[in-house]
């Protein structure tokens, strides 16, 4: 049972590390937004919740801003406001984009934080964690080398047992 759970979650970590490395090529041809934004008014005031999921150059960038729009405000119109998308999105935009993704200073690897305040009335505040792909890649690919590593002395093992018995003299020593 035991051993049948350890080749199933072998299986599973590498078919996680060739998805781990489609999509780490893939980020150099398309950039992948996944978001989910909520909006919400009360009176005066727009509240716009954002979290987003985005793959570009290599990265993996796990963002998450709320900006507060005071209303009435002359960049965004009442038919904007209702046209915004709640909930889960998925968008894919060509190769090139920029990295700074509504922030003033773009993001390397690590975390990044920034509050900006403007003067026409909008307060946002944003955080971000960038790392690259080859961080899912390289732990998902633990288990797979040291498994392949373990085949690679057994059969070196049982090639060595071969050539020291081959024709049958230490059987033939440790029997009599």
């Amino acid at each position: 049972m035991f051993r049948w759970a350890r080749r199933i979650f072998l299986l599973l970590s590498f078919l996680l590390l060739a998805e781990s490395i489609a999509f780490w090529v893939r980020s150099y041809m398309l950039v992948d937004f996944v978001h989910h934004q909520r909006v919400e008014r009360s009176g005066r005031t727009l509240d716009w919740h954002h979290r987003m999921v985005t793959s570009w150059h290599g990265k993996i960038g796990l963002m998450t801003r709320h900006s507060v729009w005071t209303l009435p405000h002359p960049d965004l119109s009442e038919r904007e406001i209702a046209s915004i998308q709640q909930g889960w999105s998925h968008e894919r935009l060509p190769g090139i984009t920029s990295d700074t993704f509504g922030m003033n200073r773009p993001p390397r690897f690590g975390f990044g934080a920034q509050k900006i305040t403007s003067s026409n009335g909008v307060m946002a505040e944003g955080r971000i964690i960038v790392f690259p792909w080859a961080v899912p890649a390289l732990i998902f690919g633990i288990l797979p080398f040291f498994r392949v590593l373990g085949f690679m002395k057994a059969r070196r093992r049982l090639k060595r047992l071969k050539a020291l018995n081959w024709n049958g003299m230490q059987t033939r020593k440790l029997a009599a």
